[in-house]
C-alpha cells in the first residue's frame, strides 16, 4: 500500500512540476488559435443571428403591406424574433470581441494578432450596425404602433426610411468586405 502511495504523490508531483516549470504547458500560439477558436464561434453565431434579425425585418415590413398591422406585435412574431436576434447579435459580437482581445495580451503570434485585430473590427461594426438598426427601427416602430394605415405607408415610402436602408447597406458590405479580408489573412497564413 505504501508503494502505491509513494508512487501516485510521486506521479502528482512529476504532473504538477510539468505544469509549473517554465516553458512547458500551452505556447502562446496554442493559446492565440483557443481564443480565435472561440471568436470565430461567436463570429459565426453573431453573423447567424444578424441574418435572422435581417430575415425578421422583412417580415415585419411584408407584414405592414397586408390589412392585418397587428400580427407584428404577436408574440413569436416578426417584432420578438428581430428583437431576440439584435439581442443574442450584439452579446456574440461583445463575446467575439472578447476572445479576439485574449490573443493581443500574447507574445510570439504576430499573424494571430493580425487577424484577431480584423476580427475586433467586424465585431465592433457590427455592433455599431445592431445600434444604428435599433435606433431607425425604434422610429419606424413608432409610426409603426399607431396602426395608421396612411403614416406607416408615407413613412415606409419616406426619405428616411429610404435612407436609414440605403446606410444599413453601406454598413453592411463594409462589414462583409472586413470579414472576407480577415478570412483571406487567415487561411494565407494557415493558422
Amino acid at each position: 500500500m505504501r508503494k502505491v502511495l509513494a508512487l501516485f504523490t510521486l506521479c502528482v508531483l512529476a504532473a504538477s512540476l510539468v505544469v509549473f516549470v517554465p516553458g512547458c504547458g500551452p505556447s502562446s500560439e496554442d493559446q492565440a488559435l483557443r481564443y480565435i477558436g472561440r471568436g470565430d464561434a461567436y463570429a459565426y453565431r453573431m453573423a447567424t443571428e444578424g441574418e435572422i434579425m435581417s430575415a425578421a425585418l422583412e417580415d415585419v415590413f411584408d407584414v405592414l403591406q397586408r390589412p392585418n398591422h397587428e400580427a407584428i406585435l404577436n408574440p413569436g412574431g416578426p417584432l420578438e424574433q428581430y428583437e431576440d436576434a439584435q439581442g443574442e447579435m450584439l452579446n456574440n459580437a461583445m463575446l467575439a470581441e472578447g476572445e479576439y482581445q485574449g490573443v493581443l495580451s500574447l507574445d510570439g503570434v504576430e499573424e494571430e494578432k493580425e487577424y484577431a485585430t480584423m476580427m475586433i473590427e467586424v465585431a465592433q461594426k457590427t455592433a455599431d450596425l445592431g445600434e444604428f438598426i435599433d435606433a431607425w427601427f425604434e422610429k419606424a416602430l413608432d409610426v409603426i404602433q399607431t396602426l395608421d394605415e396612411n403614416k406607416i405607408r408615407s413613412y415606409l415610402t419616406g426619405d428616411e426610411f429610404e435612407g436609414g436602408l440605403a446606410e444599413i447597406d453601406e454598413m453592411r458590405a463594409e462589414i462583409d468586405a472586413l470579414a472576407s479580408e480577415a478570412r483571406d489573412y487567415r487561411l494565407e497564413s494557415d493558422f
